[in-house]
């Protein structure tokens, strides 16, 4: 069965999760590539994850004692439209299919969205952007001959279909 990567889109560009980990930490974290640099969003993340906040561990846990490390390919600024990304990369993670930086993978899926408690997908800013952002993501994919899906909230879609792009848009 081929891997799936995930991208998030942001106004930087489009960041890929390269992977999700357990450690021995007292809290959840976020950090570019295998550093020790932990971005600013990680309390988020933590909240994201842990009860009784946090959907990750509502949905997935119970977990042993201890916490996530997820490492992304780029940093991650702040807002919420991480979470949809961050969400479906651990449903990829606990059955193995989330493809690593260095692993070939037949699907790619770009996902931005908050997440509220009731796992509703909620409406993010900056859509025609990010967008615009992922235009040489999509074209390196496509002649790759990568299966491309996008998904974003439903209440972004007009803007997203307004940005003129390549990604089809669900």
């Amino acid at each position: 069965m081929k891997k799936v990567r995930v991208y998030i889109p942001t106004t930087e560009g489009p960041v890929a999760v390269e992977r999700i980990t357990r450690e021995p930490a007292a809290q959840s974290a976020i950090c570019v590539g295998r550093t020790t640099r932990i971005l600013s969003i990680s309390s988020a993340y933590d909240d994201f994850v842990r009860a009784p906040s946090g959907v990750i561990e509502r949905e997935f846990g119970p977990f042993q004692a201890g916490a996530f490390r997820v490492d992304v390919s780029a940093p991650i600024g702040d807002g919420d439209s991480w979470q949809l990304g961050i969400f479906i990369a651990h449903v990829l993670a606990s059955s193995s299919r989330l493809a690593g930086p260095n692993e070939d993978f037949g699907t790619a899926l770009w996902l931005t969205g908050a997440v509220d408690s009731d796992l509703n997908v909620t409406t993010v800013a900056h859509i025609p952007e990010k967008v615009h952002l992922s235009s040489d993501l999509v074209t390196d994919l496509t002649e790759r001959g990568v299966s491309i899906k996008a998904f974003l909230p439903r209440a972004n879609l007009k803007a997203g279909h307004n940005s003129n792009s390549a990604l089809e848009l669900r």
